[in-house]
C-alpha cells in the first residue's frame, strides 16, 4: 500500500512537472511569437504623413518618406529601441485628423510637403496637442510666426519671387505679366514677392490676372480667357506660379495661344506631368525650387551637385555672376527689407549663413548626415525604389525635401533622447543637418535658414538645372 502511494505521487510529481514545463514552454513559444509580430518587441512610435494621394506631387512626397523609412525605421531613445510607424493621412480629409489625436494615436509629430493651403487646416488642432510639423512645402514664412510647432524647411516665397524677378530681368525681361492663383497662398505669395521686386529693379508689370480653384477646367478655356488677356498687353515673360495641376491648364492654354513670351512659376511645375501633359509648352518654361535637381548630375560622371550641373555650366556660371553683380545687390536688399517689415529676420540670418561658403558646401553640405557621395547613393538607391514600383525615376524638389523632413525628425529625436514635445522641439530649433536638399538649420522662427535659390528649365523635354542666385 505504502509503495503503491510512493509511486503515485512520484507519478503525480512528475505529471505536475511535466505540465509546468508544457505551460512554460507554451508561455516562452507565445512570448516570441508576439516579439516578432512587434518587430522584435520594439516599441512602436507613430508619425502621421500628410499627403494627397490624388496629387502627384503628395505621391512623390509619400514615396520618398517611405523610402526614408525604409534605410532608418528604427530609432534608440533613452535606452530604449523604436519601431517607427507611418500614419499615411489625406490632409483634406477632417476625420482623419481627428482619428490621430486620440490619445492612444497621438503620434510623435507631422510631416510631409503639403503647401500652406493645408496647412492652415492642420496647425491649430496639432499645435493645440504640441505635436511638431516639419513641413516641406509651405513657402509662407509668417506661418510660423502663428504656430510655435510649426517648422519649415523650404525657400521662403520671398527669396522664390525676389529671385526669380532678379532671373527674369538678367534675361532681358522688362514688360512682365503675372498669372497668380488667388486661392492658394504659397502662389498668392510669390506673386507678390515678384512684383515688389521687378517693380524695383526697374521692369514694368504689362498685366496681371488672378483665377481660383474653381476656374481650372479641363478643357482649360476660362484660364485660356485669362492668358489671352495677358497676351494682348505684349508681355515679355509671364510669371505663373500655381498648383500642378494649374500649371497643366495654363500650359494647355499657351500651347493653344502659341504664347511667345517665357513662362515661369515657382515649386510644383517639377512634375513629370508638366512634361507628358502640358502639349509641348512646358519647352523653355522655367521654374524656381529650394534645391537642384540631381537627374543631369547622376547622369553625368564627376559633376558637381549644384544649380549649375548642367551641360551648359560655363555659361551659366558666368550668368549667375552676372546676376548677382548686376541686380543681386537689390534682391538682397528687397528681400532684407520685406523681412525687416515682417519681423522675422530671415534675410539677415540667411546672408550670414551664406557668406564664406563655397557653392558645393552651400548647395549640399558636406556634414554628418548626408555626404555627397553619400546623397548620389541615397539618390540612386531611390530611383531603384521607384523603378521597382513601376513609377517614374524623376526625383523631385518635393521628394528630397520630404525626405529630409523623416530624417530631420529622426536626428532630433535621437539627440533629444526623447519625444517629448518640448524636448524635441528644442532639438529641431538647434538642429544642423546636410540632407538631400542641402544644409537645413533653423531661425529663430523656425524657418530655414536657406541662402539661394535654384532655377530649372524644360529643356528638348527634359528638367535641366539652369542656374542659381546666392543672398
Amino acid at each position: 500500500m505504502r509503495a503503491d502511494r510512493e509511486r503515485n505521487g512520484r507519478h503525480k510529481g512528475r505529471a505536475g512537472f511535466s505540465l509546468f514545463l508544457l505551460f512554460l514552454l507554451s508561455s516562452l513559444f507565445l512570448s516570441s511569437c508576439k516579439k516578432a509580430s512587434g518587430s522584435g518587441g520594439r516599441k512602436s512610435l507613430r508619425l502621421v504623413v500628410f499627403e494627397d494621394p490624388r496629387s502627384e506631387g503628395g505621391q512623390q512626397a509619400l514615396e520618398a518618406i517611405r523610402y526614408a523609412k525604409l534605410s532608418r525605421g528604427t530609432l534608440k531613445l533613452g535606452g530604449e529601441e523604436y519601431e517607427l510607424e507611418l500614419l499615411e493621412r489625406d490632409p483634406n480629409d477632417p476625420a482623419a485628423l481627428q482619428e490621430i489625436l486620440e490619445k492612444e494615436k497621438r503620434p510623435a509629430a507631422c510631416l510631409g510637403c503639403f503647401r500652406t493651403k493645408e496647412t492652415l487646416l492642420l496647425r491649430s488642432a496639432l499645435s493645440e496637442q504640441k505635436i511638431p510639423m516639419i513641413n516641406g512645402s509651405s513657402l509662407c514664412s509668417y506661418l510660423t510666426r502663428e504656430d510655435p510647432w510649426l517648422f519649415r524647411i523650404a525657400a521662403s516665397s520671398l527669396l522664390q519671387g525676389t529671385a526669380m524677378a532678379n532671373e527674369a530681368y538678367r534675361k532681358g525681361c522688362r514688360n512682365a505679366a503675372i498669372l497668380s492663383q488667388e486661392d492658394d497662398p504659397d502662389a498668392a505669395a510669390l506673386s507678390e514677392c515678384f512684383r515688389s521686386a521687378f517693380l524695383e529693379l526697374g521692369g514694368k508689370i504689362a498685366a496681371e490676372s488672378s483665377f481660383g480653384e474653381g476656374e481650372i477646367t479641363e478643357d482649360g478655356e476660362e484660364l485660356k480667357k485669362l492668358l489671352g488677356s495677358l497676351q494682348d498687353q505684349n508681355p515679355d515673360f509671364v510669371y505663373a506660379p500655381s498648383s500642378e495641376k494649374a500649371g497643366i491648364s495654363i500650359l494647355k492654354a499657351a500651347s493653344s495661344l502659341s504664347l511667345s513670351a517665357p513662362i515661369a512659376a515657382g515649386p510644383s511645375w517639377e512634375l513629370p506631368s508638366i512634361l507628358q501633359d502640358g502639349e509641348g509648352a512646358a519647352e523653355d518654361c522655367f521654374f524656381s525650387l529650394s534645391c537642384p535637381l540631381p537627374e543631369e548630375n547622376e547622369k553625368e560622371e564627376g559633376t558637381e551637385q549644384g544649380g549649375e550641373g548642367s551641360e551648359t555650366k560655363g555659361q551659366d556660371e558666368s550668368g549667375e555672376r552676372e546676376t548677382e553683380a548686376e541686380s543681386g545687390s537689390s534682391a538682397s536688399e528687397t528681400a532684407s527689407e520685406t523681412e525687416k517689415e515682417a519681423g522675422s529676420g530671415e534675410s539677415g540670418a540667411e546672408a550670414e549663413s551664406g557668406s564664406g561658403k563655397s557653392e558645393t558646401e552651400a548647395e549640399s553640405g558636406s556634414g554628418k548626415s548626408e555626404t555627397e557621395s553619400g546623397r548620389r547613393e541615397t539618390i540612386r538607391g531611390y530611383r531603384e525604389y521607384l523603378r521597382g514600383k513601376g513609377l517614374s525615376d524623376t526625383v523631385t524638389d518635393t521628394a528630397l525635401l520630404a525626405y529630409d523632413s523623416y530624417m530631420l525628425f529622426c536626428d532630433a529625436a535621437e539627440k533629444a533622447g526623447s519625444t517629448e514635445p518640448e524636448k524635441l522641439r528644442s532639438a529641431l530649433s538647434h538642429i544642423d543637418y546636410h540632407g538631400l536638399s542641402g544644409e537645413i538649420r533653423f531661425d529663430k522662427e523656425r524657418n530655414a535658414l536657406r541662402d539661394q535659390v535654384f532655377f530649372v528649365g524644360v529643356e528638348q523635354g527634359e528638367f535641366r538645372n539652369i542656374d542659381s542666385l546666392h543672398f
